[in-house]
């Protein structure tokens, strides 16, 4: 990291990645795990089946529900790069309602899409979904150092502005 805590190069986002622990594989194409010292969730989805996106709800609700007002924004990361040939209606679907539950959380998602046509089609739909809430902030990408480091710079305002404290899992 740079004087002012920003990420600089590759190493840096090898590093936190390297920190990731508390891997839960939930199907086999569909990976949880915290990376950057517990301060961001790494979710991964590799299939749009209902198992997948089932399962995937399932986490998020449960996850949602246990936040506790008290506690720091969620910082999430979401690759998709290797499960989307379509979305389906009900992988829509669900995401919609994942983002109408406890909308009263602040949340800073980045989501890594594919760099193609249906990566593309996709990025407007997920701008759809962040009218359920205003405290919810999505950003798409289709670099991966470029998602986390738009999460990490997130994270370290948040530190800056509560005395260096973030939330760790």
């Amino acid at each position: 990291m740079n004087g002012r805590g920003m990420l600089q190069h590759t190493d840096d986002l090898n590093n936190l990645l390297a920190e990731s622990h508390r891997r839960e594989e939930l199907t086999p194409d569909c990976t949880f795990e915290w990376v950057a010292e517990g301060r961001i969730r790494l979710t991964t989805l590799r299939s749009t089946d209902r198992v997948t996106i089932d399962a995937w709800y399932d986490y998020c609700v449960q996850f949602r529900e246990q936040w506790k007002p008290t506690e720091p924004p969620l910082f999430l990361l979401v690759n998709i790069t290797t499960a989307i040939e379509e979305l389906t209606p009900y992988a829509r679907q669900r995401s919609v309602d994942i983002a109408r539950f406890r909308p009263e959380i602040p949340t800073y998602c980045a989501v890594l899409l594919p760099e193609s046509l249906i990566g593309q089609i996709i990025k407007l739909y997920i701008w759809s979904i962040t009218t359920f809430s205003p405290n919810l902030k999505v950003q798409v990408f289709f670099d991966f150092e470029a998602s986390l480091q738009w999460l990490m710079s997130h994270v370290e305002k948040h530190s800056q502005a509560h005395g260096g404290e973030v939330g760790v899992i």
